[in-house]
């Protein structure tokens, strides 16, 4: 459907911070493919109401014409649509994406996937105190807010300490549901 025909939502409750939305325009421009199997869904008046920042992206990547998908829903069904399109309930598992994923750090950060960034500055911090060789972990940057207001920490784990530090993270895990990377950044604040 031509671009010009689609009408923006006047209560639509996301936003997007400049630097995720040039990376959604890099998206489409890259990976245009993608928005045949997630088109942006507006209801029978062509009000937009799910892909608003799709939507927005295709106008800057330069689309004239756009997949469409129209919703029969109530109004209320509509606004309901709105947030759950948008509420994320999964997390990354980022333990998969290091070593059963074969990208480089910088692909993934150019498909938005936040705090997986490994960097190459160092402060050294001992791990484990009780060891007989302290485990070091290269922390690489201050803690930081995201946009989605988690705090990301970068760091390095050596190769050849990647072993002894899983066996401390795990031990320190126990039965919680805690990630690694939980673990590991309250081992470090902890100090």
């Amino acid at each position: 459907m031509n671009v010009s025909l689609l009408k923006e939502h006047p209560d639509n409750p996301r936003i997007i911070k400049t630097h995720k939305f040039q990376k959604t325009i890099k998206s489409v421009k890259e990976f245009g493919k993608m928005l045949n199997v997630r088109p942006i869904v507006v209801n029978k008046d062509l009000v937009i109401i799910g892909g608003h920042m799709r939507y927005k992206a295709c106008i800057e990547a330069g689309y004239t014409e756009v997949p469409v998908m129209i919703a029969d829903f109530t109004p209320e069904e509509e606004r309901e649509f709105m947030i759950k399109d948008n509420v994320n309930y999964g997390e990354f598992d980022f333990d998969v994406l290091a070593n059963r994923w074969d990208y480089s750090v910088d692909k993934f950060d150019t498909w938005g996937v936040d705090g997986f960034n490994f960097g190459t500055k160092a402060d050294l911090l001992t791990l484990d105190e009780n060891d007989d060789k302290p485990l070091e972990i290269k922390k690489t940057a201050l803690p930081k807010i995201t946009d989605s207001g988690f705090v990301r920490i970068e760091f390095v784990i050596l190769e050849e300490q990647k072993k002894d530090i899983m066996r401390v993270v795990n031990e320190k895990r126990g039965s919680s549901d805690k990630s690694v990377g939980q673990i590991i950044y309250e081992l470090i604040v902890a100090k």
